[in-house]
């Protein structure tokens, strides 16, 4: 997937005090995520390190959780 592409997922800072479930992991590096860490969300909603999953998504458009293709939600022509 390019990194333009990838760039078009939405992306937030993390806030441990606003998710109810505790403690979140990275399934690509199986950390926890910290406050204020940047955390992507793909079309899915799985939420990732950005930049644990932007290297993953540069090899591979789908959710390391789910399969789903991350690509399909970028509108066609989209740019940065």
């Amino acid at each position: 997937m390019p990194r333009s592409e990838i760039a078009e997922l939405p992306a937030h800072r993390f806030n441990p005090r606003a998710k109810d479930s505790g403690e979140m992991v990275c399934v690509v590096c199986l950390c926890h995520f910290r406050a204020r860490e940047l955390v992507r969300i793909l079309p899915c909603s799985h939420e990732f390190h950005a930049a644990c999953v932007d290297k993953w998504l540069e090899s591979n458009s789908r959710c390391p959780v789910c399969r789903t293709d991350a690509s399909e939600a970028v509108p066609a022509g989209a740019s940065t």
